[in-house]
């Protein structure tokens, strides 16, 4: 027993020394888990941009046309949120060594105006001739008259000089009138196909919206402005260059102005987009187009300084000195990076190398982080340990299980323990009955065996010198054989008692046929016909007297829940037989059983309670010994709905 205990304490120290492993085990590789995710998703990420990028750019070795490339640029920045925009150029090899002056083939220089010639126009300097103290009247009517010159600059010049004079004299609507003329797109790169230079039409926006917004209508206004905030938010960089201080200066604020707050959210963010995007231009044209090296593969340069960086995929597409260029949105792609983590989800951020959190939230302890391998190199992908907390909860969870299941093992082990006691305790008692027993039926046996020996010497002795004497000692043998005989017929009685006897052959049909004959003048008393269909069938096996009882107790019921208001209530009896099983069926057309009780009422105690069936039914003990009859005969009975809404009564009982 000693040892036993001590092989339990063994295995439960065992157990629980494993679970504190394994614990230690999940937690290490949840870490290395959340590392090998960072680096799967950095460099699935890496090796997207690389290929996009050089989708995109692999669309400019055909050096197509300007307008080409804008229309692949408007394309592009629908189907993805963090294209930016496209640069091509070229540059003169001398000796073999580029060289330094590189020729822009996109974006083309923007249409910028060019005051001194505008002013020197025959029509201009009439307007500027005229004198001043002439009243405002004259100098807008000279002016006006510009709007008719041949040339695009000059006409939308002179429109907006006169709606600028009319305005600032408080007359809005004359100013609405006077810029009404010529009629120039409303959109900058179709205003410019046709000679109107990007800013002069921004500012003739601007102006119109002021003049709105002065006759009461400042709804209008702001639509206006919004519109022209998100067109030129849409320009690439050299007319963004001409334009963007309208965007950011004068647009956003007079839209807060007009307490358009939502319209000036709703443009912020192009606003951003925008700076990003004249910043790239602004490196590509200043330093890139003129210093980038040759390489094998896509090179990216990266903005590490703004607060709205951007990011430059290039490359040298021939031999002859033709480059290419891809912007893209930094921002943007970094947003779609974390959206797209169905891996890593909220838990993902990116940082750069310092760790500052640049896309993915500002909150959370990093918990793993993996670098870029190619392209965002500049960049780290990284894992919060709100991603462990996961992993470290279903640990919880799992060690949770294990404990369990050692803490049950224990138990069970204590439990086996004490009952492995129990049954030495128990063995030893049986033993120490049997040797009772054998001590006392021993004592029973010598008993009337002492005396026939006895007798039967006494008889040898004594019988020879007086044989009178015989018939005394004889009776006396008779009667103690007789009682070793009763003690031996007692032991045998007991043992045969605690036999059980087996199932023996029977005639169901018979059976049935005499419980019919048993029946019908009972029922026949109750005013309740019986009507009888038995078939015949196989010999049954098994406790006769069982089944009658059960049987017995099903024709009760159908007697005992018949529909008294009933002119002639019936009770049904039959048998017939299904491969190895007989079928009994007691039918009635009484008050029936409901359907969500036909299961429940074979359970001990269980009655259905209801209008017209009293007390009859005593405490539900009937079906239920119904049931456990038919289960201890390896068979079992069901309740199904009866002739007009009574029951149906069905045994199934196996044959020989």
């Amino acid at each position: 027993m000693v040892g036993i205990s001590l092989v339990v304490a063994f295995f439960i120290l065992a157990g629980l020394v494993t679970t504190l492993l394994r614990y230690q085990d999940r937690e290490s590789e949840a870490r290395e888990d959340a590392l090998r995710a960072a680096v799967r998703e950095a460099t699935a990420w890496d090796t997207r941009v690389e290929e996009l990028g050089g989708q995109w750019l692999e669309q400019l070795k055909s050096e197509p046309d300007p307008a080409e490339i804008a229309a692949w640029e408007l394309r592009n920045r629908e189907r993805s949120a963090w294209f930016d925009g496209y640069y091509l150029w070229e540059r003169d090899e001398i000796d073999g060594v580029d060289g330094a002056a590189p020729r822009m083939l996109y974006p083309l220089p923007a249409l910028v105006e060019d005051l001194p010639t505008i002013n020197r126009s025959p029509c201009m300097a009439e307007a500027h001739a005229v004198d001043p103290e002439a009243g405002v009247d004259a100098v807008v009517e000279a002016v006006l008259r510009c709007r008719q010159d041949e040339s695009p600059a000059v006409a939308l010049f002179a429109s907006v000089q006169a709606g600028d004079l009319l305005l600032f004299e408080g007359r809005p609507e004359d100013a609405l009138d006077a810029i009404a003329e010529p009629v120039v797109p409303p959109r900058l790169a179709d205003a410019a196909r046709l000679g109107y230079a990007p800013l002069r039409v921004a500012l003739r926006a601007v102006l119109s919206a002021d003049a709105l917004a002065a006759t009461g209508r400042p709804d209008l206004a702001a639509r206006r402005l919004r519109a022209l905030g998100e067109d030129i938010a849409m320009q690439d960089g050299p007319v963004l260059q001409e334009t963007f201080k309208v965007l950011r200066w004068t647009v956003l604020p007079r839209l807060k102005d007009l307490d358009a707050d939502e319209d000036a959210l709703a443009l912020a963010e192009a606003v951003r987009r925008a700076e990003r995007r004249l910043a790239g231009w602004q490196e590509v044209r200043d330093r890139l187009s003129v210093n980038a090296a040759p390489a094998e593969g896509l090179q990216l340069v990266h903005d590490q300084y703004s607060d709205q960086p951007y990011l430059l995929i290039f490359g040298r597409l021939d031999a002859t000195g033709l480059w290419g260029a891809v912007q893209l949105d930094q921002p943007a792609l970094l947003d779609e990076l974390v959206e797209r983590s169905d891996e890593l989800g909220d838990s993902l951020r990116v940082t750069t190398a310092d760790g500052e959190v640049v896309a993915g939230g500002d909150d959370g302890v990093i918990a793993a982080s993996a670098s870029f391998p190619r392209m965002l190199t500049h960049l780290r992908l990284a894992v919060v340990a709100e991603y462990l907390e996961a992993a470290r909860t279903a640990n919880k969870w799992a060690t949770l299980r294990e404990a369990s299941g050692v803490a049950a093992m224990s138990i069970l082990g204590i439990w086996a323990l004490f009952a492995l006691k129990s049954a030495q305790d128990k063995e030893q008692a049986l033993i120490d009955r049997q040797r009772e027993f054998v001590t006392r039926v021993t004592h029973e046996l010598k008993t009337p065996l002492a005396g026939i020996r006895v007798m039967a010497e006494s008889l040898e002795i004594v019988g020879a010198q007086d044989p009178s004497t015989i018939p005394t000692f004889s009776e006396r043998i008779i009667t103690e054989t007789d009682r070793l005989t009763q003690r031996i017929e007692e032991i045998l009685a007991i043992a045969r008692a605690s036999k059980p006897a087996g199932p023996e052959p029977y005639d169901l049909r018979a059976l049935l046929e005499d419980m019919v004959d048993e029946w019908e003048p009972r029922m026949h008393t109750a005013g309740v016909g019986l009507e009888w269909d038995l078939a015949e069938i196989d010999e049954a096996v098994g406790d006769q007297a069982l089944v009658r009882d059960a049987l017995v107790c099903l024709l009760d019921n159908a007697l005992k829940y018949r529909r008294k208001e009933l002119i002639a209530p019936r009770v049904w009896v039959r048998l017939r037989q299904e491969g190895d099983h007989a079928v009994v069926e007691v039918v009635d057309n009484g008050i029936g059983v409901p359907p969500t009780k036909r299961k429940v009422i074979f359970e001990r105690f269980t009655r259905v309670e209801g209008p017209g069936r009293g007390k009859e039914g005593g405490h539900g003990l009937g079906l239920a010994f119904v049931a456990e009859a038919m289960a201890s005969q390896r068979g079992r009975v069901e309740c199904r709905e009866g002739i007009d809404g009574g029951a149906r009564f069905v045994v199934r009982l196996p044959l020989s």
